[in-house]
């Protein structure tokens, strides 16, 4: 069983709030969101940088204590199903270092945030018609 990581942390953070409500038992979803992603988030993430052995142990604490041990199980098993549909998603490309180059100027120059994201900028820049 892969162990619990900072991206299984967005996923819930990702989840409706009537999900949220039913299952964590949650009065405030958005209040419980944002002291997740300001102050539990950002220390996890830098824990599983410097591949802290002991932070899957405190996220499963933190999950079970938010949405109870029996509902572990099920929030596993969507949080597979969403990255099966993820990886489905998602097309493996081989790419020469120019193009590689290439992509990593345009994800500078223009802010974005990855390779697909530049991609799809260059689609919409080719598909743009000149005036």
């Amino acid at each position: 069983m892969r162990p619990l990581d900072t991206q299984f942390v967005e996923f819930l953070l990702t989840r409706s709030e009537p999900f949220l409500s039913r299952y964590a038992s949650l009065t405030d979803v958005g209040q419980w969101r944002l002291r997740v992603k300001q102050q539990q988030l950002p220390q996890w993430q830098q824990r599983q940088r410097q591949n802290d052995s002991s932070l899957h142990n405190d996220i499963e604490a933190f999950i079970t204590l938010t949405f109870g041990q029996s509902r572990l199980p099920m929030l596993r098993r969507r949080y597979n199903s969403y990255l099966h549909r993820q990886r489905k998603q998602t097309k493996a490309i081989d790419l020469d270092l120019i193009a590689v180059q290439s992509l990593e100027q345009i994800i500078s120059n223009y802010g974005l945030n990855s390779y697909s994201e530049a991609i799809v900028w260059m689609a919409r820049e080719i598909n743009t018609p000149l005036e």
